[in-house]
């Protein structure tokens, strides 16, 4: 328990000193280049999807800059705050936040373990939800993912990405 205030309060500590740098930051959060993507699924496997990501063949891409004018100096991180939320058929099935994590102003990929939404997905079927045959498929229905990057220190907008995806 000890250890694990005294990581919070050194990440308070680097937000705060970091947070006097920081006068505006801009990016987006895209999911094959686009802030909406529709993914088409062969099968409703879970575990499929989380593949697809960890293969590249849908990629997450976190961009953003910052107008940082204290002395001229940059900073060498921001630290942001990752939410995402889960819903199906439109009802919010699990929203859900991450520590604050620092990323390097410019482009990069971004994990699908940064968000949680293959977590959420997998344990549908414990929010009252069942599996289809208790296989591990994902119950039919249209799925909407948003991820959300908030920074924690300066201000500015982030573009949310949504994913939808369709289990007929």
């Amino acid at each position: 328990m000890k250890m694990k205030n005294s990581i919070l309060a050194t990440i308070v500590i680097f937000c705060f000193i970091f947070s006097s740098y920081a006068q505006g930051i801009k990016g987006n959060i895209t999911i094959n280049d686009s802030s909406k993507s529709t993914i088409k699924m062969e099968d409703p496997y879970v575990v499929n999807l989380f593949k697809d990501f960890k293969t590249g063949k849908h990629q997450i891409k976190f961009s953003f800059k910052g107008d940082y004018s204290s002395k001229g100096e940059k900073p060498d991180f921001s630290f942001f705050t990752f939410k995402t939320t889960v819903k199906r058929n439109g009802k919010t099935i699990k929203s859900l936040a991450r520590k604050p994590m620092p990323y390097l102003p410019g482009d990069m990929l971004i994990p699908v373990e940064a968000f949680d939404f293959i977590y959420v997905l997998s344990t549908i079927g414990q929010e009252g939800l069942t599996y289809s045959k208790n296989t591990g498929a994902l119950p039919t229905g249209k799925y909407e993912i948003v991820l959300e990057a908030t920074p924690i220190s300066g201000e500015g907008p982030i573009s949310k990405a949504t994913i939808i995806i369709n289990i007929i």
